[in-house]
């Protein structure tokens, strides 16, 4: 695999992560009050959250690029590739919860926690395609 390719999702999800923490940090969480939907256009909160679901797409295009590929190739790469797009899942779940609950405090955390964890499967799985590519 692309060395760029197996990267990709981890740089992306960096970015997601750092929008939503933006996100949150504006206060513009609950700019957009229903999920998935967002009116659009809208004031600067609600730009920036449209900016944090909008970019979720981007995230998942890189991920099913790494994903159904490492898949494919068996292995600790198949486990890594199942384990985080479960987890991706899960992230997207929370997100919608997150709003419909208005911010609920617990899932807020989760939700960051769940991000967190996303990152580092991905990251786990490039370094099994780039170490698979230099062998």
């Amino acid at each position: 695999m692309n060395p760029i390719r197996a990267v990709l999702p981890v740089v992306s999800i960096v970015v997601m992560n750092s929008i939503g923490s933006y996100v949150s940090a504006r206060g513009a969480g609950l700019a957009c009050p229903d999920w998935p939907l967002c009116p659009f256009p809208g004031d600067e909160l609600v730009l920036l959250e449209f900016t944090h679901r909008a970019f979720a797409i981007v995230v998942l295009l890189a991920v099913v690029a790494v994903t159904v590929p490492s898949i494919r190739y068996g292995g600790v790469a198949r486990k890594l590739a199942v384990l985080a797009l479960a987890l991706l899942l899960v992230q997207i779940g929370l997100g919608g919860a997150v709003v419909l609950t208005a911010l609920r405090a617990e899932l807020v955390a989760l939700h960051m926690a769940v991000a967190s964890s996303v990152l580092a499967a991905y990251s786990m799985l490039a370094a099994v395609l780039l170490w698979r590519v230099e062998r």
